[in-house]
């Protein structure tokens, strides 16, 4: 799914604002953008919030350092998160921030977004292309997503790409 218009209300027009406040003040920097998680899946409640995978050009190495680059973003929206409050909707924005280049890398997370993300901005098509490689790799792998308990879990039939995947670089 592509596009801010594949989101369901209320979130619609969180991640509009963030996307809009992200890309008006970091945007020569900004590759991919894209939601996932219970957002993305359908799979929401009123508490949920909405994980936002950025991909940019280039970040600081700490973590902290990195949230501190957006946390102007991150105030920006605070009136939109605040109003969404008071009509019952207790949300607000997750980002994980990636650099390109590790980015290029497979992660984990990567297996859930290559079916649920929705993306929201791809320069050069970017993401696009990680994600189609990770979906070849999950068919190699005779990959699978099942239901169990509360959560979907991966089962695969030809080896374990969460140990074989683990550090290979999925494009250039």
């Amino acid at each position: 799914m592509c596009g801010v218009e594949a989101l369901p209300q209320p979130y619609k027009l969180l991640v509009s604002r963030f996307m809009r406040e992200l890309l008006s003040r970091h945007g020569g920097n900004v590759v991919s953008m894209a939601v996932f998680g219970s957002v993305a899946r359908g799979g929401f409640d009123s508490t949920s919030d909405v994980d936002v995978l950025v991909v940019m050009a280039s970040l600081p190495k700490s973590r902290l350092k990195r949230y501190v680059l957006i946390g102007d973003v991150i105030d920006a929206i605070e009136p939109t998160r605040a109003r969404l409050a008071r009509v019952g909707v207790y949300t607000g924005v997750s980002p994980v921030l990636l650099e390109v280049e590790e980015a290029k890398y497979f992660r984990p997370l990567y297996l859930d977004l290559a079916y649920d993300a929705i993306v929201l901005y791809d320069k050069g098509g970017f993401l696009g292309g990680i994600l189609a490689e990770v979906k070849r790799r999950i068919e190699e792998f005779g990959g699978e997503r099942v239901w169990m308990g509360r959560r979907w879990l991966w089962r695969f039939k030809r080896g374990n790409p969460l140990i074989e995947l683990c550090g290979v670089k999925l494009v250039d």
